[in-house]
């Protein structure tokens, strides 16, 4: 039987009608990369062709490997990846207050094809949660029964969600049943009153205990007494010395399972307050939450993982091809841009470790990535954590917030610049000496060429905190040892990479291009911030300033094409992480819906750019910082007795 010959209009019709579901597909990237593996090996041919130098069956088998990575990624993302991926689309409707309302046909779907491929698991009580879970009476759309009790509320344990006593006691029991727990058929019990009754207080009496040697804090209008519990907090001290004293109900709660309210809050408890303000936009918010808890959606999909893992693994082989095994310094150059590229890619997961929102268990996600992150990123996650604790606490606080402290380099507001200040996190005086002066007047200049460098300074903060034995908060890094193993490990073979390149200046070459490639992560990581909102002191003190509006003010989403997603590593969602840290990246596509509509609700402006034009409005910020610097209007100098007083204030 003959074919005929395709016709033009045909080859169009064909390209019209399927190649927008292959840009959509997360296959894309992986078939760009066959294409960029075909180009090299055919130049590769050409070159052996004229020199003899390659023996192309040779090379074609040692790709074999790398083939087969890429189809099955292809394959992976195709049939699993990516058709759950987009039931949690930008395209989704939902309700914000979906608590009291069913939810979408949109979202229903989501999250039914997600509880179709939950992650498997050893643990017994892991498993026994999830029974649970799934045996609660079940509302229409498929998933628990909205919860209308006011003495119970919805938490994640494990990423498991679990309704659980709103202010647990001393008296409950492993499954809080005697304390009005959901069992398994989702009845509830007689709620147990405290033993004794609690004594009351204001929240300025609260604020008025705002020191380490005194610390008090507020959550769901208790009082707790944390004074001899900071120093061990495995978050850090400075986490929670930027909270006392005020109600952090909802950073606590982003934060925390429910077994830490049940084993630990009770321990620290000494009071209630009796004026707390409620704000109609804080209920809203706190609805999306225990709505996304409701449809089960901090558990981690393992589909979703299992696609990244091939994606990454094609990465890193198709790198280690180009630069081992051809021979062109072009095709070597090659090899260092999917290096770089790799790196960017696993810093997402990186940072999904950090939050522990890959497996939900803070233990196994921060010896993962003690141990296998640092060896193939070389980036100390104790030093990430330590430093990104901080700044989701203080988003954008002039003294408070560690990732927008970067002087003398880049100054990104200009109330950094105005006055000497105590910097919290880096315990030192940040002030505008010569070398600001000088470097911030060309910070929008000089912006991407250091963002190119950036990963060193990455690497040698990683060292020396881990190196670090004096200061007492940074000798608590967790897994110290097996941080400083990891990197080890990553310095040895990246060396080794990068000297088997036939010359010197290939090596250097690799080397910069390799890392001048992740300057695509750290443009990633500043846009968000650099152009948003700042402040001086600390948040959480009203309407304007709580958990959600803080979050909002100072962070930009990126507005992308769905088939870009793969490149933002879940960066461009940041507004939805800001306020539900520990919600699998997976997920946070459905919660940009509620956020935006509840934002519309209350008029609150939600940012979101393309990342071209993200990026432009960062360097607008730069360049009006600049411009007021080279006006000479912080051209001061500081004085000894300044320097002094701040030290003697806060050191």
């Amino acid at each position: 039987m003959t074919h005929p010959a395709p016709t033009t209009a045909t080859i169009a019709s064909f390209a019209s009608s399927n190649l927008p579901r292959l840009l959509r597909s997360d296959a894309f990237p992986v078939l760009v990369f066959l294409a960029c593996l075909a180009s090299t090996v055919a130049a590769e041919k050409h070159v052996a062709s004229k020199n003899g130098s390659l023996n192309l069956d040779s090379a074609i088998c040692s790709s074999g490997s790398l083939l087969v990575a890429a189809a099955v990624a292809s394959a992976t993302a195709l049939v699993r990846g990516y058709c759950w991926m987009m039931t949690g689309s930008k395209n989704a409707a939902s309700s914000p207050s979906s608590s009291s309302s069913s939810n979408s046909t949109t979202n229903a779907t989501a999250a039914t094809a997600y509880k179709s491929q939950r992650p498997c698991s050893f643990s017994t009580k892991i498993d026994e949660d999830r029974a649970a879970f799934q045996n609660y009476s079940k509302a229409k759309d498929g998933f628990p029964l909205v919860n209308k009790d006011p003495a119970l509320i919805w938490r994640e344990d494990a990423g498991l969600s679990k309704l659980v006593p709103l202010h647990p006691t001393r008296s409950s029991n492993a499954n809080g049943s005697s304390n009005g727990n959901g069992n398994a058929n989702g009845s509830r019990n007689n709620h147990k009153d405290d033993p004794q009754p609690l004594k009351k207080y204001t929240m300025q009496q609260v604020a008025q205990r705002s020191t380490l040697a005194q610390a008090w804090i507020i959550m769901d209008a208790r009082v707790y007494d944390i004074t001899s519990f900071i120093a061990k907090h495995p978050g850090g001290e400075k986490v929670l010395a930027n909270m006392l004293g005020k109600d952090c109900t909802d950073a606590f709660a982003n934060y925390h399972a429910a077994a830490v309210y049940k084993k630990w809050l009770p321990l620290y408890l000494v009071g209630q307050v009796t004026d707390v303000p409620t704000y109609a936009h804080v209920e809203d918010f706190r609805a999306i939450r225990q709505e996304l808890l409701r449809q089960g959606l901090f558990e981690t999909c393992t589909a979703y993982y299992n696609k990244m893992y091939m994606w990454y693994t094609t990465l890193l082989l198709a790198s280690m091809y180009l630069s081992l095994k051809c021979q062109s310094t072009a095709a070597h150059m090659a090899g260092a841009v999917f290096m770089g590229l790799f790196w960017q890619q696993m810093a997402g997961w990186g940072h999904d470790l950090g939050h522990s929102s890959v497996s939900h268990n803070f233990d196994a996600d921060t010896f993962l990535g003690a141990t296998l992150g640092n060896a193939i990123m070389g980036i100390s996650v104790g030093w990430w954590k330590r430093s990104h604790n901080v700044h989701h606490i203080v988003c954008n606080s002039v003294e408070n917030d560690p990732d927008i402290q970067h002087m003398p380099v880049f100054a990104c507001s200009s109330k950094i610049c105005e006055t000497p200040f105590w910097s919290s996190y880096h315990e030192k005086v940040v002030h505008m000496d010569a070398a600001a002066r000088f470097l911030v007047r060309y910070q929008h200049i000089l912006f991407f060429p250091i963002m190119m460098f950036a990963r060193f300074n990455l690497y040698a903060q990683g060292w020396i905190l881990l190196l670090t034995t004096t200061n007492e908060d940074a000798i608590k890094v967790n897994y110290r040892k097996e941080e400083l193993m990891g990197l080890s490990v990553f310095f040895c073979w990246v060396s080794a990479l990068a000297l088997s390149m036939p010359t010197y200046m290939e090596t250097i070459g690799w080397m910069v291009v390799s890392h001048g490639f992740t300057a695509l992560l750290h443009v990633q990581i500043c846009y968000s911030h650099f152009s948003m909102e700042t402040y001086h002191g600390n948040a959480y003190n009203n309407a304007d300033d709580e958990w959600y509006i803080m979050q909002i003010k100072t962070t930009m989403n990126t507005d992308c094409y769905d088939f870009m997603d793969w490149f933002h590593i879940g960066l461009q969602y940041q507004i939805e992480h800001h306020l539900f840290p520990t919600l699998p990246r997976h997920n946070l596509p459905i919660a940009k819906v509620m956020v935006e509509e509840v934002c519309r609700k209350h008029g609150i402006y939600y940012h979101e750019r393309t990342f071209y034009q993200g990026i432009l409005q960062t360097l607008r910020a730069l360049r009006e910082t600049a411009l007021e610097v080279d006006s000479g209007k912080y051209d001061f100098k500081t004085s000894t007795s300044q320097i002094r007083d701040l030290l003697n204030a806060h050191g």
